[in-house]
């Protein structure tokens, strides 16, 4: 899987990120973060909230509802190309994270 986490600079450069209320550079991508209300969750079974900072699995199907491509110039006047692809999420099942042979034998709290 890919780690979608920015770095500083992308975090700096980044456009239609808002930073965190504190000031903070926002840690991830526009877009990319779920928001699943009571009865989404419902639907997942979930009845109990995991803790805040619980990694979980989760699999999702998506449809493509939108792609775009679109030239800007940059400040030193070059072209730039951006393309942006548009999911949405039809599917979805979540899992805590199963444990491996490491974790098991090396566990990190």
């Amino acid at each position: 899987m890919a780690n979608l986490q920015l770095s500083k600079k992308e975090a700096k450069d980044s456009s239609g990120c808002v930073p965190s209320c504190d000031g903070d550079m926002p840690l991830y991508p526009y877009g990319t973060s779920l928001y699943l209300d009571d009865d989404t969750l419902k639907k997942l079974g979930m009845t109990e909230l995991p803790k805040v900072g619980t990694s979980m699995l989760a699999q999702v199907t998506v449809k493509v509802t939108g792609t775009s491509q679109r030239a800007y110039q940059d400040k030193d006047g070059k072209e730039e190309m951006r393309t942006c692809v548009d999911l949405q999420i039809t599917d979805m099942d979540m899992a805590p994270p199963a444990k491996t042979v490491a974790d098991t034998l090396y566990p990190t709290k």
